[in-house]
């Protein structure tokens, strides 16, 4: 599929029209020829919930590629890096230039960050919908 994310796993398990898909997410460090005697590399599993489309089946054990729209990858990257950070940055410096100081301004940003991700926790289901993975048939 053009214009698309892709990743290779495993199916975990399956609910209904949903595969559990297991991927193995790599650092840049964990390619490496010296990754083995270091201790920087970084390897990590990840879980993805993928949607089966048009009476798709796969079981448990298959080797299957998630993939998502690259349409989304814009607003993804706003809501989970740009967003956070510009909150971040203005409940800082408003509450320093408004006289606070600079410890208490810092802890009620980070405070900011906090509840704004509450909020996307909130929202999870809906952005579920949004930000989607299936599976693409060969």
């Amino acid at each position: 599929m053009e214009g698309s994310i892709s990743h290779v796993g495993i199916v975990e398990s399956v609910a209904g029209n949903k595969a559990f898909v297991r991927i193995e997410q790599l650092s840049a460090c964990a390619q490496c020829q010296a990754a083995s005697m270091c201790n920087a590399s970084d390897k990590k599993d990840k879980i993805i919930e993928a949607t089966l489309r048009n009476g798709q089946t796969v079981s448990k054990g298959d080797c299957v590629k998630v993939v998502s729209d690259k349409k989304h990858k814009p607003e993804a990257v706003f809501l989970a890096y740009i967003l956070p950070l510009f909150i971040m940055v203005a409940v800082l410096f408003v509450l320093y230039y408004a006289g606070y100081s600079e410890a208490v301004s810092a802890l009620f940003s980070l405070a900011a960050i906090a509840v704004y991700f509450l909020c996307l926790l909130l929202f999870k289901n809906k952005l579920k919908k949004r930000f989607a993975f299936y599976i693409e048939t060969e």
